[in-house]
């Protein structure tokens, strides 16, 4: 291979992050609700990395625990209302 040129996946790894890229600014000039860009940010996460579903996590300093911000995927619906104590679970 030449000097300077990406191998297919290399080329599949750039285009994948340009295009998340793309997405991230689309979701940027929109006039969006927070919710909805951190929604957007998995999903271009999501998309980049090939995952089908995912999660961002959130602490919440008042009540000190974590609640889940954004989730894609089969049971996204489902974990919207579960909330973690600090310290239980992998990510409490």
């Amino acid at each position: 291979m030449k000097e300077g040129l990406l191998d297919e996946t290399s080329l599949s790894s750039a285009v994948a992050k340009a295009r998340a890229l793309e997405a991230l600014l689309l979701s940027l000039a929109r006039d969006n609700r927070f919710q909805d860009f951190v929604k957007d940010v998995l999903v271009a996460l999501a998309d980049a990395v090939k995952s089908e579903a995912g999660s961002i996590i959130e602490l919440n300093h008042t009540q000190g625990n974590l609640f889940f911000r954004a989730a894609i995927g089969q049971s996204a619906e489902l974990i919207h209302s579960f909330v973690i104590p600090l310290g239980e679970g992998i990510v409490g």
